[in-house]
């Protein structure tokens, strides 16, 4: 029997082998119900390790540690009896779910280079959260096209692939070549939440605040509520009217799809999205509710009482800069420096400049915010996400500008970024 991409899987039962074609199309699209899928997957046959394994992919993002652990465990121990490359594809998995992304990303290269069809491990890299993007290489957008073009001849017109190729075009600087490849995704599988957010990014990276803001008004209404991707589309949405000008439906966006109380994603999500927003709002002038900004600031001292990751350490700092929190920040930039210190990641001293930057806008002191965010810009690709997101960065430099009588720097830096142009007006006020 074979899966989706045409591969081999150790199964006889069309059951299981059905089941889990259904779990991994919904997974790759970001559509909920991947989970019971694998489930009944490996009840039709329990010694489908393949099975297994997906099932603790999927059981991790929910925070099932216990469920992932034991499925995981399965999976190893019924891979010997799978082929070489359903071995492999475990055992990249399981090295992945076991918080070893180095080793995880190593392995996946080796991998892809004997089985170029094998998209399931693959998207295990890809986009702004995955292996490369956190890798902390400066170049990692760069890496994903280089690594998507080289394994092109091998997929045709699948929509999963034509996505995935087109966002990290779109990413790497050329969304003229990547926006025909996510319409193409789209016109293939409308309800691919991962193509539909790479075309955001497209609109986004293109300065057609407009364009990007109709796309997601006429897509998210299909998409499940339920779909890992809808409370961040929905971010995607509130930025866009932000930079057009709508700003009571862009605050209407986080009260009711993205705020922290809600319970609509995981941690690391939340503070991404939540703290970004509010930042962003202050930073434009925008009115905010004093308890929707004290909501994520909290949010941050229950979810991260220490300094996590580091694209979440940046995030952090926004949720308590908003709040005009300075003891809260303070401490948490303190905590970052130390995680700088210990060389856990390439991307923490980065991080950390960012986060003393932050600190000094909070307090007032715009020129010394200023030095420190300039010193980071140069390897601000380093901290992870999207350019979208990390032009959070670059709004909070061009305030710092304004504050500081900088003003012709502020409009280099607007004309830097066709997504950054639209909040002159606001940023200036």
């Amino acid at each position: 029997m074979e899966d989706r991409f045409g591969q081999s899987i150790s199964t006889q039962s069309e059951v299981a082998r059905d089941a889990y074609i259904r779990g991994v199309d919904l997974m790759l699209t970001a559509r909920p119900g991947s989970e019971p899928c694998f489930a009944q997957a490996v009840a039709a046959d329990p010694e489908f390790a393949l099975g297994h394994i997906a099932r603790a992919r999927a059981l991790q993002p929910q925070g099932r540690l216990a469920e992932m652990t034991q499925a995981c465990a399965t999976a190893w121990a019924l891979a010997p009896k799978a082929d070489e490359r359903e071995r492999s594809h475990i055992a990249i998995i399981r090295t992945f779910l076991n918080g070893d992304s180095t080793a995880a990303l190593a392995a996946l290269r080796t991998h892809m280079h004997a089985h170029p069809r094998d998209g399931f491990a693959l998207s295990l890299a890809l986009g702004v959260y995955g292996l490369l993007g956190f890798s902390g290489a400066a170049d990692h957008h760069r890496q994903q096209c280089e690594w998507l073009d080289a394994l092109a001849p091998h997929w045709g017109r699948d929509w999963w692939f034509l996505g995935y190729r087109g966002w990290a075009h779109t990413e790497n600087g050329d969304p003229a070549f990547g926006t025909p490849l996510l319409d193409a995704s789209l016109d293939l599988h409308r309800l691919n939440a991962n193509a539909a957010h790479g075309r955001a990014h497209a609109s986004y990276e293109l300065g057609r605040a407009e364009e990007g803001e109709s796309f997601l008004d006429q897509w998210l209404p299909a998409y499940e509520e339920a779909g890992s991707l809808f409370p961040h589309l929905s971010w995607h949405l509130a930025l866009f009217a932000l930079q057009n000008g709508r700003t009571e439906k862009a605050v209407d966006l986080f009260d009711k799809r993205f705020r922290p109380s809600l319970g609509k994603q995981p941690p690391f999500f939340t503070i991404v999205d939540t703290a970004s927003f509010n930042w962003r709002c202050l930073l434009r002038n925008v009115p905010r509710n004093s308890s929707e900004i004290g909501e994520v600031a909290e949010f941050a001292r229950q979810n991260f009482p220490k300094a996590a990751g580091g694209f979440a350490n940046l995030h952090i700092a926004y949720a308590y800069a908003a709040a005009g929190d300075i003891e809260a920040l303070t401490k948490h930039t303190s905590q970052v420096e130390s995680f700088a210190r210990a060389g856990v990641h390439p991307s923490a001293p980065v991080v950390d400049v960012l986060c003393r930057g932050i600190l000094n806008h909070a307090e007032g002191r715009y020129d010394e915010a200023i030095s420190d965010l300039e010193k980071a810009l140069p390897d601000l690709a380093r901290i992870g996400g999207s350019h979208a997101q990390r032009d959070g960065v670059m709004e909070t430099l061009v305030h710092a500008y304004l504050r500081a009588g900088q003003e012709q720097k502020a409009i280099n830096v607007l004309g830097s970024r066709l997504g950054l142009a639209s909040i002159w007006s606001n940023a200036a006020t």
